[in-house]
């Protein structure tokens, strides 16, 4: 009767939106000194199906062929996809500017993998933007919750995303008008 042979694809491990890793097989049950196994591997991830997000997904293999003094079994890996970190912003504008009674804000360029938030406390978060109106400097932290395949980042770190809304005071001008009176 032939000998149980079994051919085990390999686990293997990417970031998300990173490219596949080779795939490799093992192979046990064969005597020493043979090599009951020959051809090209196949490997089928996730049944056919999509694998583009974090998660795992089966890798079979397949397309072997097997020497006829052996049966085999396949056993499926597993490809791990783990999330990255989103991206912050790269470029933020802080604001400065003379009061004039309005609201004012940063500017922000988008970031990727998740959503912006923002801070003037560094503890209580928001998706809308600080304003300030009256006259004085409010420090605006940054970060982007990320998404179902994207780590959360902290940006205020950065250089770039340090920013500030500065409302300086306007210049005002308060004249005694001129009075006339007769003496006494």
């Amino acid at each position: 009767n032939p000998k149980s042979l079994t051919v085990t694809a390999e686990d293997k491990t990417m970031n998300y939106g990173g490219s596949l890793p080779t795939f490799t097989y093992t192979v046990s049950g064969a005597l020493d000194g043979q090599t009951p196994v020959s051809g090209e591997a196949t490997y089928t991830i996730n049944n056919g199906n999509a694998y583009t997000n974090v998660g795992e997904y089966p890798i079979a293999v397949s397309g072997l062929t097997i020497d006829s003094n052996y049966t085999v079994t396949y056993v499926d890996g597993t490809l791990t996809v783990n999330s990255v970190d989103a991206t912050c912003p790269s470029t933020t504008t802080s604001y400065e500017g003379t009061y004039d009674g309005n609201s004012h804000t940063i500017i922000v360029n988008e970031a990727v993998g998740g959503t912006m938030e923002y801070s003037t406390d560094n503890q209580t978060w928001s998706t809308t933007k600080p304003t300030r109106t009256d006259v004085g400097t409010t420090t605006v932290y940054v970060r982007v919750v990320g998404d179902s395949n994207h780590n959360d980042v902290e940006c205020s770190d950065s250089s770039t995303t340090v920013t500030t809304i500065t409302v300086n005071p306007k210049s005002l001008t308060v004249t005694a008008e001129d009075k006339t009176m007769n003496y006494g």
